[in-house]
């Protein structure tokens, strides 16, 4: 997915490189996307952007459309909901969606195989996104059957389904690397004893496996390897924090800089929050050092906020309680915000008199550093609605922070933050 959006973010330029791989700037960043034609030089997605670069020389770096992304993943998701009355999107560019019930209803008898065609096709056209589907009786064997649908595994369609009764002739033919859930780690743990196929796993009982990985484990292998498995979808979580990472290509040491870099990173993440209706309680700030040591700081205000002002004020002060502690070079620096509720349950009672004491003494914090600040106002709500309000309609970089006036504006919009330079 991430392939595809650069391209058509780009199409006269990226759009036209077979060789392309999507990543952070800079020389730390890593892997986010690689093209087909990438992959097969050995690049993975979560490699160092470095050593992808050993791998294919040829390759073209794409920075992350982080926006572009959300926007795709948006529209996916609302052509999904109009095929099927449940959908769960498990990441930005993956979900489950439930058709139980409409076959008789809905889609009178239709083959399955066809419904997902018409979806695909749907997706395709809406969104301009070339789609793998997969069908079965559980959400484990239709993400397996998914990946199996891809182009790369010889699938032009795009679509497999995994007929009733058919489990375990489709699982007899997977590894256990295939299986969602079972890692590097496990697959070792699972091959000094020489299972590396679900063949070599359906050739033991189940009082076998058992005894040689305990009964939850033991049981899981033997209803895995035969198509056992029942069960919808999994019940969303809503997400419990809201955060941005910035690694550095060279460590910082520079307190402006880094005081800089904090204040663009709340810029991004307040707006997230506020995007998502949310407002936090809990404001943790993190810093790793040039040896690999991660150092965090967190703060849990007397009430909820999500507005830039009181939660840039919070996190400088969190960061000066870090650098102080230890007095190093940063490698990477990021902050969380946690602790959520809906927006309007967060907010204390204000007085009568909030307009009229501007000091704000009766809603005031002390830091550790012995500062006072003021928490949020219904001034500062105003204020930040109005900015959202503009960004919107004129993009993120029509009204910044001063601190940031002097920065050169950033050349995309990436999940994770633009490269600090």
């Amino acid at each position: 997915m991430f392939v595809s959006v650069a391209r058509s973010v780009d199409p006269d330029g990226v759009g036209k490189e077979p060789l392309l791989i999507v990543a952070g700037e800079g020389a730390r960043s890593v892997v986010t996307s690689a093209s087909y034609e990438v992959r097969a030089f050995g690049v993975r997605a979560g490699m160092p952007l470095a050593a992808a670069m050993r791998a294919c020389p040829a390759a073209v770096v794409a920075p992350v459309p982080g926006k572009a992304i959300r926007a795709k993943h948006r529209e996916m998701t609302r052509v999904c909901a109009r095929f099927a009355p449940e959908v769960v999107m498990t990441s930005v560019d993956e979900g489950l969606l439930d058709f139980s019930g409409t076959e008789h209803t809905v889609y009178r008898g239709e083959i399955f195989d066809d419904t997902l065609a018409r979806l695909r096709a749907a997706l395709l056209d809406e969104t301009g996104l070339p789609v793998s589907l997969g069908g079965a009786t559980s959400a484990l064997l239709a993400k397996m059957a998914s990946d199996r649908a891809k182009p790369s595994n010889g699938c032009m369609s795009g679509v497999l389904v995994v007929q009733p009764g058919a489990e375990g002739d489709f699982m007899a033919d997977a590894d256990l690397a295939d299986v969602p859930g079972i890692g590097p780690k496990a697959q070792v743990r699972f091959a000094k004893i020489g299972l590396v196929t679900m063949r070599d796993v359906l050739a033991l009982s189940r009082e076998t496996l058992v005894q040689c990985f305990g009964r939850k484990e033991g049981d899981y292998l033997y209803s895995v390897a035969r198509g056992d498995m029942i069960g919808g979808l999994p019940t969303p979580q809503p997400a419990r924090s809201v955060s941005r990472m910035q690694t550095f290509d060279v460590d910082v040491t520079n307190r402006r800089a880094l005081d800089a870099q904090l204040v663009d990173l709340v810029t991004h993440v307040a707006s997230e929050l506020r995007t998502e209706d949310r407002a936090a309680r809990t404001i943790s700030v993190t810093v790793r050092d040039p040896d690999f040591v991660t150092r965090q700081v967190a703060r849990t205000l007397p009430h909820r906020v999500r507005t830039d002002r009181v939660i840039r004020d919070v996190a400088r002060e969190l960061l000066t309680q870090i650098l102080n502690a230890r007095q190093c070079a940063v490698r990477l620096i990021g902050i969380t915000l946690s602790n959520f509720s809906v927006h309007d349950e967060s907010l204390p009672q204000m007085t009568l008199f909030e307009e009229l004491d501007p000091t704000g003494s009766y809603n005031t914090m002390q830091t550790m550093t012995g500062r006072t600040i003021q928490l949020e106002t219904s001034r500062d709500t105003r204020l930040m609605n109005a900015v959202d309000r503009v960004r919107h309609k004129f993009g993120d970089q029509a009204v910044t922070p001063g601190t940031l006036a002097d920065r050169k504006a950033p050349q995309h919009d990436g999940v994770r933050g633009p490269m600090a330079k």
